[in-house]
């Protein structure tokens, strides 16, 4: 039996964001063959997700087998939840973007309750 595994060549995408301990820099990727079959069903791409983490969001683990968490943000007038896995390659540690969605009641519950108080634009 054989089977094939489609390589995956990764095109980092870079994040800088101020926070008040100083400069944090964050790398992501994601399949994007997959972000463009999430955009017509949930309207937007990973690439315009992963700005989720330039605002302020809720993180919780999510899954064990892969350890994966699910960031709850804000981007624009969306509630998000994006749903990503902490990986590692040559150049050290990236974020991967697995999968997102509008958020639930519930996670906007969350999201509400834990960011009370705080300035949440992204």
């Amino acid at each position: 039996m054989s089977s094939c595994i489609e390589a995956h060549t990764l095109s980092i995408t870079v994040i800088t964001l101020m926070t008040y301990n100083g400069v944090v820099t964050i790398r992501l990727d994601w399949d994007e063959k997959k972000s463009q079959l999430l955009k017509p069903k949930r309207g937007l791409t990973f690439d315009q997700v992963a700005r989720v983490f330039k605002g302020v969001t809720v993180e919780l683990v999510k899954n064990d087998d892969p350890l994966q968490f699910a960031a709850i943000g804000v981007i624009g007038a969306r509630m998000v939840t994006l749903m990503f896995e902490e990986r590692r390659d040559e150049e050290g540690p990236y974020l991967w973007l697995v999968t997102y969605w509008i958020s639930t009641a519930s996670e906007r519950e969350i999201y509400e309750g834990e960011t009370k108080g705080l300035n949440r634009q992204d």
